[in-house]
């Protein structure tokens, strides 16, 4: 089982089990990968994937993860009015870069696919209700080219500039052991 992070605006009012509204609750985001509730989820989810997903995100690979609220006695929340952020941690052995993702959310309304925000802790995504997602990824074939600007920054990638003309000239970096002794 994992956790997300929630960043909750101010106008959603949240709902317990009883049907009351909650005021000054803590409130913990459970992400459940396994269990009753994970296979009623991931079942749901994978036929409403059958049926709707879209033609551009059918070879990509498939992460299913249920998602609740509960309050300080775990009992289940929901919530109305707007939507709430939630970062989700990114599938195992996936990370900010070299990959693109999708979060597909059942509502009642059919499949919905969020397109997430990439940050260092996870992806997220403003959800309007809890219900079964799936994160759906696919490889990014990288190839960095200097003459194309891309509006994505990516920190871990290494671009490696043309030699053309400039492989002789260096800055303050030492080149070559000349046995020089410095002092600390």
């Amino acid at each position: 089982n994992g956790s997300g992070t929630v960043t909750v605006p101010k106008t959603v009012e949240f709902v317990g089990a009883d049907g009351s509204v909650l005021k000054n609750t803590k409130l913990s985001l459970n992400i459940v990968k396994e269990g009753q509730a994970y296979d009623t989820a991931a079942q749901q989810m994978k036929a409403a994937i059958e049926n709707e997903m879209p033609e551009t995100l059918k070879n990509s690979s498939i992460s299913y993860l249920e998602m609740n609220l509960t309050d300080e006695a775990g009992q289940t929340v929901t919530f109305k009015n707007g939507k709430m952020g939630v970062t989700l941690e990114y599938p195992a052995g996936t990370g900010k870069s070299g990959y693109s993702f999708a979060v597909l959310h059942l509502t009642e309304n059919g499949l919905e696919t969020l397109m997430p925000q990439l940050t260092d802790t996870g992806l997220y995504v403003e959800v309007s209700s809890f219900s079964p997602f799936a994160v759906v990824y696919q490889t990014v074939n990288e190839q960095p080219t200097v003459s194309e600007p891309t509006t994505e920054v990516l920190p871990t990638q290494t671009v490696h500039p043309s030699t053309e003309g400039s492989a002789a000239t260096t800055s303050d970096a030492q080149t070559e052991d000349t046995g020089v002794v410095t002092a600390d």
